[in-house]
């Protein structure tokens, strides 16, 4: 019987192991997370702006070619999700002083690179921060799928896929630090807050998280973060964001030209 007993408790040990590691997988397995970093993609934003001051006519007022490269995340379909402050022109640039608003002379076109070349995307829809985009050509669907923001609590581990400061991409983790910041902050609404240190050019980057099998999904995107503090970043939530994109297809299935606008 003791003998018996003895089987049954080292058995008990090693299922307990077996669940452990299941439910805590390896953090940040960089072979599963390989697929997930090569399916980013980048936006390019061109177009020009001149500043719009009067000038009497006496002098032409010099145009300013615009380039804006920011992150973006190809969906089925050959939709491209990224965000609106990262992909439109400017309203208004900095001179010595102060700013100054600026009027567009070449509307923005967006492309992106496939297999090397350079493809021109079509703006599908614009909803507050969020944009949708449409490729004519086949892209691979990014590997790693939506899962609700709200299924995770503060203190979970998460990281993204980012291109800080228009570098190479690069991976930095944190935790979920607060998943309702609207409470007490204002203009955080639809937003967590994150540790993931958050520099220019990780706008619109995915945040990860891993699931009790060791999967990878997305929760939010990268929205700001504080100018000279680091540990403290907003995130889109991905409950909101998956909401938006259906509501651009929805609305442009029906008016099948022109862009949709919503909101601000």
């Amino acid at each position: 019987m003791k003998k018996f007993n003895k089987v049954i408790g080292i058995f008990s040990i090693v299922l307990s192991i077996l669940i452990v590691s299941c439910i805590y997988p390896k953090k940040w397995n960089i072979n599963t997370l390989k697929p997930a970093i090569e399916e980013m993609l980048i936006i390019t934003t061109v177009g020009e702006v001149a500043y719009d001051i009067p000038n009497g006519g006496q002098t032409e007022i010099p145009t300013i070619s615009i380039n804006i490269e920011a992150a973006a995340i190809p969906l089925k379909d050959n939709y491209i999700l990224a965000l609106t402050h990262c992909t439109e022109l400017p309203k208004e640039l900095p001179t010595f002083f102060f700013m100054v608003p600026v009027k567009v002379i070449k509307p923005a076109e967006f492309s992106i690179i496939v297999g090397g070349e350079s493809v021109a995307l079509k703006l599908i829809g614009r909803f507050e921060d969020i944009s949708l985009f449409k490729s004519p050509v086949d892209i691979k669907p990014y590997p790693v799928e939506f899962s609700s923001t709200f299924d995770y609590e503060p203190g979970t581990e998460v990281l993204s896929i980012g291109f800080s400061f228009a570098l190479v991409k690069n991976i930095k983790d944190g935790v979920i630090s607060n998943l309702n910041p609207n409470d007490v902050i204002e203009y955080t609404e639809y937003t967590f807050m994150h540790s993931i240190p958050t520099n220019s050019g990780d706008s619109g980057t995915p945040i990860l998280v891993q699931d009790i099998f060791g999967d990878y999904k997305i929760i939010g995107i990268i929205q700001s973060g504080f100018h000279g503090v680091e540990g403290i970043g907003f995130a889109l939530r991905s409950d909101y964001i998956v909401k938006v994109i259906e509501l651009i297809k929805f609305i442009y299935g029906f008016r099948s030209t022109g862009i949709v606008y919503m909101g601000d």
